[in-house]
């Protein structure tokens, strides 16, 4: 639970404030350097409570059963049915999420694809890594991620 003053910011400097956090947040960075800033930023808790999050978000956006949701992520289903709440009434939620699962199929099809033309018994082609591969691509079908 994150503990919060009773003390109200003003409107112009919460506006400031927001328009800084977005700033950074927005900055283009590689994996490594995310990682870092969100590590130096962020304790520890509110890393897991904010990655879950999203995490909740986007398996209910996929159609995820609430029992696989609650297995993967450790949380309860009264979290999972406050967040279905939190998409139905938040149309941005929503759509944002759907560019990503959208993005997320496009290059889905691109790997299967490249997994049938250069599969397991393809002449030239290493069947370990092929099997691999196709065994990602299965697994990333049947479990999301």
């Amino acid at each position: 639970m994150v503990r919060l003053s009773k003390k109200k910011v003003d409107n112009y400097v919460w506006n400031k404030l927001f328009y800084i956090f977005f700033v950074v947040l927005n900055k283009k960075r590689n994996n490594a350097e995310f990682t870092k800033f969100i590590l130096s930023i962020f304790s520890y808790p509110e890393e897991i409570m904010l990655i879950k999050r999203i995490g909740i978000i986007y398996l209910i956006m996929k159609n995820y059963d609430k029992n696989k949701i609650t297995q993967v992520l450790n949380v309860s289903k009264t979290t999972i049915d406050k967040y279905r709440l939190i998409i139905e009434k938040n149309k941005n939620i929503y759509e944002y999420f759907i560019k990503i699962i959208e993005k997320e199929k496009i290059s889905n099809i691109f790997e299967e694809i490249f997994s049938t033309l250069y599969g397991p018994g393809t002449y030239g082609i290493d069947w370990k890594s092929a099997l691999i591969r196709k065994k990602k691509i299965s697994e990333r079908k049947i479990h999301g991620f």
